[in-house]
């Protein structure tokens, strides 16, 4: 099996009024419908081809297809399919196929509901195609399960995020603040169920304690160190912490500065992702440009060896190798032409 025929088996073409999702589960299927044994070598090229080529988004969309169909083979492999895919899906909003880096995003966000950095990408690729409605839904459809499950104070971040995406939505604070507040309700009415005797010392101590808690909370909240710089990585550590300190604890009288910080550093992760895209595109233009420039001079070239004009002709074939550098696809032949004039104008007359 070569690398073309593992690509030509996972290959569907669309049908008139099919959705990309629709063409990604019918890829998948194909991927499904492969031996164990002809997954396995599938899996086995693919990845060394992407190792090879580096950041072909094609690729690396067939590995992580692969690697959804064959999760066991994929992890013996050593295939991160999340970390792949996300690349891909940003090689492929970069390359101006947003919808494909979508369809391939929400594959991984239904087969690892764990990581939140697909959850994240897919969040920020929604916030810039400008489907707030989707990514409404789905962080309302997240909240619904945590609270269909008993679990009302895990649902509080999806919420939050949907007030992010869409902040107009009072309903969405209204609801924040019911959980809140139910949940601090039960607490309380545990904490009443265990009352005897001394209610009045408990409850005098419970007011010293809860003030306590909220100056302890407070300092926490300061205490937690701000991103060094604008890096992703730091802003990813600042989103955890962040994060991480509103699940631990959801009532407090200063959660709205932490939803506050939340908001801003997901905004600043989201302008982070779009100056990288724009400088990818900036670059890739360029290099399309330097390229077809490069191509007009080549040309030029020929003519003027056909002219008999040689010098002219070596000046004209180093500016075009100048212009396209060495990756161009024409390099080695320029190079040869350059050699093949120089012979010319050596040659006795």
């Amino acid at each position: 099996m070569s690398l073309n025929a593992v690509l030509r088996a996972v290959a569907v073409e669309p049908g008139d009024g099919e959705f990309l999702d629709e063409v990604l589960d019918r890829r998948l299927d194909r991927c499904g419908e492969l031996t164990r044994s002809a997954a396995a070598r599938a899996l086995e090229l693919v990845q060394a081809a992407v190792k090879e080529a580096g950041d072909d988004p094609r690729l690396l969309e067939a590995l992580v297809l692969l690697g959804l169909s064959w999760p066991k083979l994929a992890r013996r492999q050593s295939v991160d399919v999340p970390a792949f895919g996300r690349r891909a899906a940003l090689l492929f909003e970069q390359g101006g196929d947003s919808d494909r880096g979508r369809a391939l995003l929400e594959a991984l966000a239904d087969a690892f509901p764990e990581e939140r950095g697909i959850d994240r990408d897919l969040s920020g690729l929604l916030r810039r195609l400008g489907d707030v409605d989707e990514l409404a839904r789905r962080y309302l459809a997240k909240a619904q399960v945590e609270i269909d499950g008993g679990r009302p104070m895990d649902a509080v971040p999806f919420l939050q995020e949907v007030l992010l995406a869409d902040p107009g939505r009072k309903d969405i604070a209204r609801l924040i603040r019911d959980l809140r507040y139910d949940d601090a309700e039960q607490a309380q009415a545990r904490k009443r169920k265990r009352r005897g005797v001394g209610a009045v010392v408990l409850f005098v101590l419970l007011g010293a304690v809860l003030v306590w808690r909220e100056v302890e909370l407070d300092r926490q909240f300061k205490a937690l160190t701000p991103p060094a710089d604008n890096s992703r990585t730091e802003l990813d550590r600042r989103l955890g912490e962040l994060n991480e300190f509103a699940r631990i604890n959801p009532v407090w009288h200063g959660m709205l500065a932490v939803d506050r910080q939340i908001a801003q550093v997901d905004r600043a992760i989201d302008d982070l992702q779009r100056r990288e895209a724009d400088r990818a595109a900036a670059i890739a233009t360029d290099k399309t440009r330097r390229t077809e420039a490069a191509e007009t001079a080549r040309l030029e070239a020929r003519r003027l060896v056909e002219r008999g004009r040689y010098h002219e002709a070596i000046a004209t074939f180093e500016q075009a190798l100048d212009l396209a550098g060495d990756d161009w696809g024409q390099a080695a032949r320029v190079r040869e032409d350059v050699a093949a004039v120089r012979e010319l104008i050596e040659e006795p007359r």
